[in-house]
Protein backbone atom coordinates (compact mmCIF):
# COMPACT_ATOMS: atom_id res chain seq x y z
CA UNK A 1 0.00 0.00 0.00
CA UNK A 2 1.11 3.04 -1.03
CA UNK A 3 0.69 6.04 1.00
CA UNK A 4 1.60 10.13 1.03
CA UNK A 5 3.61 11.82 3.69
CA UNK A 6 3.33 15.43 4.98
CA UNK A 7 6.16 16.55 2.33
CA UNK A 8 4.27 15.05 -0.63
CA UNK A 9 6.59 12.14 -1.07
CA UNK A 10 4.99 8.58 -1.27
CA UNK A 11 6.07 5.74 0.78
CA UNK A 12 5.58 2.02 0.76
CA UNK A 13 3.91 1.67 4.04
CA UNK A 14 5.18 -2.61 4.09
CA UNK A 15 8.98 -1.00 3.93
CA UNK A 16 8.64 1.42 6.89
CA UNK A 17 10.32 0.62 10.23
CA UNK A 18 8.94 0.29 13.34
CA UNK A 19 10.24 4.09 14.27
CA UNK A 20 9.30 5.68 11.27
CA UNK A 21 5.85 3.99 11.14
CA UNK A 22 4.87 5.63 14.76
CA UNK A 23 6.59 9.19 13.56
CA UNK A 24 3.91 8.54 10.70
CA UNK A 25 1.16 8.17 13.30
CA UNK A 26 2.23 11.10 15.43
CA UNK A 27 2.50 13.11 12.47
CA UNK A 28 -1.21 12.22 11.52
CA UNK A 29 -2.22 13.31 15.23
CA UNK A 30 -0.97 16.51 14.82
CA UNK A 31 -2.78 17.00 11.14
CA UNK A 32 -6.00 15.74 12.81
CA UNK A 33 -5.66 18.40 15.40
CA UNK A 34 -5.24 21.17 13.23
CA UNK A 35 -8.42 19.88 11.02
CA UNK A 36 -10.64 19.64 14.12
CA UNK A 37 -9.29 23.11 15.35
CA UNK A 38 -10.24 24.60 11.76
CA UNK A 39 -13.29 23.48 11.57
CA UNK A 40 -14.04 24.74 15.16
CA UNK A 41 -12.93 27.91 13.88
CA UNK A 42 -14.60 28.18 10.55
CA UNK A 43 -18.04 26.93 12.37
CA UNK A 44 -17.69 30.20 15.06
CA UNK A 45 -16.97 32.42 12.60
CA UNK A 46 -19.96 31.70 10.45
CA UNK A 47 -22.53 31.53 12.77
CA UNK A 48 -21.13 34.94 14.49
CA UNK A 49 -21.58 36.22 10.30
CA UNK A 50 -25.15 35.14 10.54
CA UNK A 51 -27.11 36.26 13.52
CA UNK A 52 -30.56 36.15 13.63
CA UNK A 53 -33.08 38.83 11.82
CA UNK A 54 -37.04 39.09 11.27
CA UNK A 55 -36.53 37.54 8.32
CA UNK A 56 -34.23 34.50 9.62
CA UNK A 57 -35.05 33.04 13.01
CA UNK A 58 -32.83 31.85 15.60
CA UNK A 59 -31.68 28.24 15.48
CA UNK A 60 -33.33 26.58 19.09
CA UNK A 61 -32.79 22.70 20.40
CA UNK A 62 -35.96 22.20 18.59
CA UNK A 63 -34.50 22.99 15.24
CA UNK A 64 -31.99 20.49 15.23
CA UNK A 65 -34.15 16.71 14.77
CA UNK A 66 -35.16 16.00 11.65
CA UNK A 67 -38.78 16.42 13.21
CA UNK A 68 -38.25 19.96 14.88
CA UNK A 69 -39.91 20.16 18.49
CA UNK A 70 -41.34 23.55 20.15
CA UNK A 71 -38.26 23.41 22.68
CA UNK A 72 -37.06 27.27 22.02
CA UNK A 73 -33.58 27.23 24.05
CA UNK A 74 -30.72 28.62 22.61
CA UNK A 75 -28.46 25.61 20.74
CA UNK A 76 -25.69 26.90 22.86
CA UNK A 77 -24.85 28.08 26.42
CA UNK A 78 -25.77 31.12 28.32
CA UNK A 79 -23.51 34.39 27.17
CA UNK A 80 -22.93 32.75 23.73
CA UNK A 81 -24.55 34.62 20.62
CA UNK A 82 -27.83 33.65 18.79
CA UNK A 83 -27.46 31.80 15.25
CA UNK A 84 -29.98 32.20 12.65
CA UNK A 85 -31.59 29.05 11.99
CA UNK A 86 -30.73 29.06 8.15
CA UNK A 87 -26.65 29.17 8.87
CA UNK A 88 -26.13 26.41 10.59
CA UNK A 89 -28.34 24.32 7.86
CA UNK A 90 -25.98 26.16 5.24
CA UNK A 91 -22.98 24.98 7.29
CA UNK A 92 -24.01 21.17 7.53
CA UNK A 93 -24.46 21.42 4.13
CA UNK A 94 -21.39 22.36 3.08
CA UNK A 95 -19.11 20.16 5.73
CA UNK A 96 -21.41 17.12 4.08
CA UNK A 97 -22.85 16.67 7.67
CA UNK A 98 -26.18 15.73 9.01
CA UNK A 99 -28.55 18.84 10.30
CA UNK A 100 -27.74 17.48 13.98
CA UNK A 101 -24.05 17.57 13.31
CA UNK A 102 -24.14 21.26 12.10
CA UNK A 103 -25.81 22.51 15.44
CA UNK A 104 -23.67 20.43 17.44
CA UNK A 105 -20.50 21.77 15.72
CA UNK A 106 -22.06 25.64 15.73
CA UNK A 107 -23.07 25.34 19.27
CA UNK A 108 -19.35 23.55 20.62
CA UNK A 109 -17.25 26.29 18.56
CA UNK A 110 -19.29 29.08 20.45
CA UNK A 111 -19.84 27.53 23.95
CA UNK A 112 -16.03 27.02 23.46
CA UNK A 113 -14.98 30.47 22.39
CA UNK A 114 -17.42 32.17 25.10
CA UNK A 115 -17.88 29.71 27.66
CA UNK A 116 -14.88 27.83 28.23
CA UNK A 117 -11.97 30.02 27.21
CA UNK A 118 -9.21 27.70 28.96
CA UNK A 119 -10.41 24.92 27.22
CA UNK A 120 -10.21 27.08 24.02
CA UNK A 121 -6.65 28.11 24.63
CA UNK A 122 -6.10 24.19 24.91
CA UNK A 123 -7.97 23.51 21.50
CA UNK A 124 -5.78 26.64 19.52
CA UNK A 125 -2.80 24.99 21.03
CA UNK A 126 -3.33 21.94 20.03
CA UNK A 127 -3.82 20.08 22.95
CA UNK A 128 -7.21 18.69 23.07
Amino acid sequence: MIEIDARHQPYEVSDLDGGTLLGFLAEDRVIELKMARKKLRLAYQWAIMHPPSPEHPKAVVGDETLFPTDCEDKISGDGTPDVALFAVEELAASAGISRSAGFALVADALDLVHRLPHLWAKVEALEM
